[in-house]
């Protein structure tokens, strides 16, 4: 009986040392990052503020600043996004690799992304840096470390994206740079009065149809006058015209190749640490006006930018111009239903807003399905097709109007088979 006795106090002793050191595990191990819980939702004051670093240093190296891009942006998310979903942060090499297995290149070239190349689509100009940390000690790390040093300040990006997710060490950044094929963006400060202008010095910028190195300038209006009578030599930085208004264009030129650019005042500025003050603290600027309300029109640019060309059983809209185009305000109208560009967001993820040159969208009759139209030889790469239409949706089967923001700015006859469109937004 007493040795029953003692083997049960020693297990009941036993099971309290095993509860205690059970309990000391638990609270002395401790928080790792996989156990931190991290936010997916985006901080996009610190994203920000790494720009602004980024173009300071750029410009203490004698490189133009970059513009904020929409889709380098949503493509910086979409990695950030998968890196913040894993248990740690992976480091080196790793942390570019997405959740296919892909690089930052290949998800560039994704459907939903659709980032331009040229010519051919291994020579696409984007690159990805990240880092896990505090703002200054990722800025320090990049400008220390050789390849991301070399990526920051690589001359043929014009354009970045930001993903600036919480993270145990601070933020979870994912930087995307890139730059496309006669796109030049141009940057406001509104301090200064003055624009940053860019130039395309990618190793692939090997053809004629793009260009190289700008040597002139001329400014246009909202209304697409001319601001200046003749080009003015080309300049990294130059004074905006106070008859610009808020919104203008700048047309620059290599003697072959012309490029525009739309620049908001509001929107297109140059983003620096402390550069500027809230907006409603900026002096305004005073704009003149021009003095006659009949200002004549220069031939350059040239339009119009739209060639349209269907017959019974396929339709494509080609961009002819030598610059980028808007096409998230065009619509089509055949008597039926009013169908927006925005329709062929459904069939592939198609930059719209902005729809690089030479490229095309189709669309083609459901007789058309199984034998796919050939692409007019105008197009350099058709965005998005829909397919398996019929004969309510081929609008251009009678007589057809283009709207631009619901203004009717050109009629097309059917039988006519091509018809090109002036957009009135652009010079």
């Amino acid at each position: 009986m007493a040795n029953k006795r003692l083997r049960a106090l020693f297990a009941s002793i036993g099971l309290i040392w095993l509860f205690l050191l059970l309990s000391s595990l638990f609270i002395l191990q401790p928080v790792s990052e996989a156990q931190t819980q991290r936010s997916s939702q985006p901080d996009y004051l610190a994203a920000y503020e790494i720009v602004g670093m980024l173009n300071e240093w750029r410009l203490e190296e004698g490189l133009y600043p970059l513009r904020l891009s929409d889709t380098l942006t949503d493509l910086a998310l979409y990695q950030a996004e998968y890196v913040n979903s894993l248990s740690r942060t992976p480091n080196g090499v790793a942390i570019h690799v997405g959740r296919n297995g892909e690089g930052p290149k290949d998800r560039a070239r994704y459907g939903r992304f659709n980032w331009p190349f040229y010519s051919l689509s291994s020579r696409i100009e984007v690159e990805e840096i990240a880092a896990a940390n505090t703002a200054s000690s990722a800025i320090a790390f990049w400008q220390s470390s050789r390849p991301h040093r070399r990526a920051s300040t690589k001359p043929a990006y014009r354009e970045v994206g930001v993903a600036a997710l919480p993270h145990p060490f601070g933020h979870l950044y994912v930087v995307v740079l890139g730059g496309r094929p006669n796109v030049l963006p141009a940057l406001v400060n509104p301090i200064t009065n003055q624009l940053y202008l860019t130039t395309d010095e990618s190793i692939y910028n090997t053809d004629d149809q793009w260009i190289s190195n700008p040597t002139g300038v001329r400014f246009f209006d909202e209304a697409g006058r001319p601001l200046n009578e003749d080009f003015i030599e080309w300049e990294p930085t130059l004074e905006i015209p106070l008859t610009a208004g808020k919104r203008f264009f700048v047309l620059v030129t290599d003697g072959e190749v012309e490029v525009v650019t739309s620049v908001d005042r509001e929107r297109d500025i140059i983003i620096l640490p402390d550069h500027y003050p809230p907006l409603d603290e900026i002096a305004p600027i005073e704009y003149v006006l021009p003095p006659t309300a009949t200002p004549t029109l220069t031939p350059t640019p040239p339009g119009p930018e739209l060639l349209l060309i269907y017959d019974n059983d396929s339709f494509t809209l080609h961009n002819q111009a030598a610059y980028s185009v808007n096409l998230g305000y065009v619509e089509f109208d055949g008597g039926g239903e009013r169908l927006p560009a925005l329709w062929w967001r459904q069939a592939g993820s198609a930059p719209l807003f902005q729809f690089p040159s030479r490229d095309c969208l189709q669309a083609w009759s459901a007789a058309a399905t199984r034998i796919r139209p050939p692409e007019p030889f105008q197009c350099r790469f058709v965005r998005s097709n829909r397919s398996n239409l019929s004969p309510s949706d081929r609008f251009w089967l009678s007589d057809f109007d283009v709207l631009e923001r619901g203004q009717v700015i050109q009629t097309c006859e059917a039988d006519a088979g091509t018809c090109e469109v002036d957009l009135p937004s652009l010079p």
